[in-house]
C-alpha cells in the first residue's frame, strides 16, 4: 500500500527531503492499478472496489463490486 507523506510540499527543498525519507520504489510499491486492487482484495475483499452506473438513466440503481 502506498505510503503517503504528511508534510506539505512547497519548494524543491520539500521534495527533496520527502525523497530522501523513502525512495520513491519503496513508498509506492504498487505499479499498476491492477496491483492497488490485488493488494485492496488482499486487505478486505468484502469492500466495495467498484460502483458504476451501466445506462445512466435517473432511476437506475448503481451496481457495486466488491473486491471478491
Amino acid at each position: 500500500m502506498a505510503s503517503l507523506t504528511q508534510h506539505s510540499i512547497r519548494s524543491r527543498a520539500d521534495i527533496a527531503r520527502i525523497e530522501a525519507e523513502m525512495p520513491l520504489a519503496q513508498r509506492l510499491p504498487e505499479r499498476s492499478v491492477l496491483d492497488v486492487l490485488i493488494g485492496a482484495a488482499a486487505r478486505d475483499a468484502d469492500r466495495i472496489a467498484l460502483t458504476m452506473l451501466v445506462t445512466g438513466a435517473p432511476d437506475e440503481q448503481p451496481r457495486r463490486i466488491s473486491y471478491r
